[in-house]
């Protein structure tokens, strides 16, 4: 379930600026790490769809606080015979559209 996974992350984020602000610590600033696009790759999704899925789930992720991403984009070796070309353009191509997210 898509949705159990993004409330699952961002219950887990919530739950470490609780612990932090409760331990003394100062939260200058809320980012996070993206790896992900195997599976969209081995489907062969478009760039177009992909980029419509990542928006949609990202623009939970920013409500809930996080205010930049850092994208590793999919390798070529992960699966072999698979072609991540669509996938990786469609990272590069977010990246280029908002300064929200940073090549990793």
């Amino acid at each position: 379930n898509k949705e159990s996974h993004y409330e699952d992350a961002i219950d887990r984020f919530q739950d470490a600026q609780t612990y932090l602000i409760a331990n003394g610590y100062t939260i200058r600033h809320k980012y996070m790490v993206w790896i992900h696009g195997e599976n969209d790759g081995i489907e062969e999704m478009s760039t177009e769809t992909y980029k419509a899925d990542f928006y949609a789930l990202f623009s939970h992720f920013f409500d809930a606080g996080i205010e930049k991403c850092m994208i590793v984009p999919t390798g070529d070796t992960l699966i072999k015979n698979v072609d991540y070309t669509l996938i990786q353009q469609a990272d590069y191509e977010i990246v280029s559209e908002s300064d929200q997210y940073i090549l990793a």
